[in-house]
């Protein structure tokens, strides 16, 4: 959900999340204020870790418009191997992956560019 704190407008269900999920935490990447980058954690043993990227061409939209975009760039994190990692746009493959590697996501947070995320 995304809740406006002055209580002006409507809360309204984001796009981050998809189809629903047992969400846990969310970070954003604004290095580039025109095209941040969200990123979303799952807390389920076979989740996804979400990266929802606002297309430039949209970013014309009020910012609050931003995280309701059907047209937004979304990806799910994909373990290679135990030092490689690739942001994959299958769904699946990032499950599969959580399964693997970090199962139930709990918090997450982006810093100089960097993902740092906690799973259990």
């Amino acid at each position: 959900w995304q809740v406006d704190p002055t209580g002006l407008k409507k809360p309204q269900v984001t796009k981050l999340g998809g189809n629903g999920g047992n969400f846990e935490s969310v970070a954003v990447d604004n290095r580039n204020p025109s095209s941040p980058v969200f990123y979303v954690t799952e807390d389920h043993e076979s989740g996804r870790l979400i990266q929802y990227t606002v297309l430039p061409s949209k970013n014309k939209r009020p910012q609050w418009d931003w995280l309701h975009s059907e047209q937004a760039d979304v990806k799910y994190l994909v373990f290679l191997d135990n030092k490689r990692f690739i942001w994959s746009s299958n769904i699946e493959e990032g499950r599969i992956s959580q399964s693997l590697y970090f199962r139930n996501v709990e918090g997450i947070d982006v810093k100089n560019g960097m993902l740092y995320f906690v799973s259990k």
